[in-house]
């Protein structure tokens, strides 16, 4: 899981060179991947697909140092660039421009960012304790579970940026603020030619459920027959499935965590081997499969059972597409422009593939009778 190791390395952009006694290697891999350089994303908010973006996940950068050429920032770009579940144990980022970037999951103990641009950054699940902010923009970066004590962020740092669930620098835990949008409740006010109605609708505050990393897509069923809607949502950054079952008055219990294939990207449910029991169908961005899991009863299922289709599926459908009451798997994939169809044969198992032609980079898909012939 860490097989380049970046401990202690310092890279200066200004020159392209690693201190001799330094790990040289490392440039090599940067040029490798783009890095130096690259532009994927805006300065401001505006979502990235991950195909874009650059992943240096799990990886080992303590004590690191990755600086620009002094005073000028983006001679490092790294915007967009994501650095989940990585260890950076006393890094520093010098003037770099890390906008958009993600450091969900990760160890940033006592990392420094010096005057860097960290706009719309995410950091859910880290350690940031002792870590140093000094100078650096952090408009519309998003804090959520994450520990800040101890760190050095100033007041007018902390109102450019989101806090919720992060035990702050002082030790105390914050609530879901931000001092630039104040949220109350909704009032909606609907009005007719005839007359007025004012109808106040107040919305609780919201009950957080942990579940995977980065969450992509969500179906809500009754997965263990107790008349009950239950929560389904497939991980694309840990390659789970995460199942909340519902245990009344709008309380879930813990996520029960199931293996798929690699960036899930869409979920469906439906009874696919006629138990009556609704089973889980999954579109696998990343290793090129849907993988369908088998309700065992009791909102419990069987380890997935994968089935190849085109190239990096982002949609999957569920529906009898041959007319014999056996619901198959129908597939979009983005980069082989395709659609896959995989037919029932029964038992929740399924042919292999058929595939059709479609438009380039096709993101979703959906089935009906369009020459209404039945």
């Amino acid at each position: 899981k860490n097989p380049w190791a970046f401990a202690n390395a310092y890279y200066r952009a200004a020159h392209r060179q690693w201190d001799p006694i330094r790990k040289a290697d490392v440039i090599q891999f940067f040029k490798e991947k783009q890095l130096i350089g690259r532009n994927n994303c805006s300065g401001g908010c505006r979502t990235t697909n991950l195909d874009d973006m650059i992943r240096l996940n799990e990886l080992n950068f303590d004590n690191v140092h990755l600086a620009s050429e002094t005073g000028v920032l983006n001679k490092l770009n790294l915007q967009c660039v994501s650095f989940d579940q990585v260890s950076m144990l006393n890094a520093i980022f010098s003037f770099a421009s890390l906008n958009g970037a993600s450091f969900d999951g990760g160890r940033l103990n006592n990392v420094k960012f010096d005057g860097s641009s960290l706009l719309c950054a995410s950091f859910n699940g880290v350690n940031l304790s002792g870590a140093d902010f000094t100078n650096s923009d952090l408009k519309g970066a998003h804090f959520s579970n994450s520990d800040l004590s101890g760190a050095k962020i100033t007041e007018d740092q902390m109102k450019q940026a989101t806090f919720h669930n992060v035990t702050m620098p002082n030790g105390e835990k914050s609530e879901n603020t931000s001092s630039i949008t104040t949220k109350k409740p909704i009032t909606q006010t609907t009005t007719t030619t005839t007359s007025s109605i004012a109808r106040n609708s107040i919305f609780l505050t919201e009950t957080i459920y942990s579940v995977g990393l980065r969450p992509y897509a969500v179906v809500v069923a009754d997965m263990n027959s107790d008349n009950k809607p239950d929560i389904v949502i497939a991980n694309q950054g840990s390659g789970t499935v995460s199942i909340l079952l519902n245990k009344g008055n709008g309380n879930f219990s813990p996520q029960t965590i199931y293996s798929v294939g690699l960036r899930p990207y869409s979920v469906a449910v439906a009874d696919v081997n006629n138990d009556n029991q609704p089973d889980i169908i999954i579109a696998n961005s990343g290793s090129n499969c849907s993988s369908v899991l088998l309700n065992a009863g009791n909102g419990t299922f069987s380890p997935q059972v994968a089935f190849a289709v085109g190239s990096s599926p982002d949609s999957v459908a569920v529906i009898d597409v041959n007319n014999d009451n056996k619901p198959d798997i129908v597939t979009v994939n983005v980069k082989s422009s395709t659609v896959s169809i995989l037919l029932n044969i029964g038992n929740g198992t399924f042919s292999s593939q058929i595939t059709y032609s479609v438009g380039v980079s096709s993101r979703s898909v959906a089935v009906a009778d369009m020459n209404i012939n039945d």
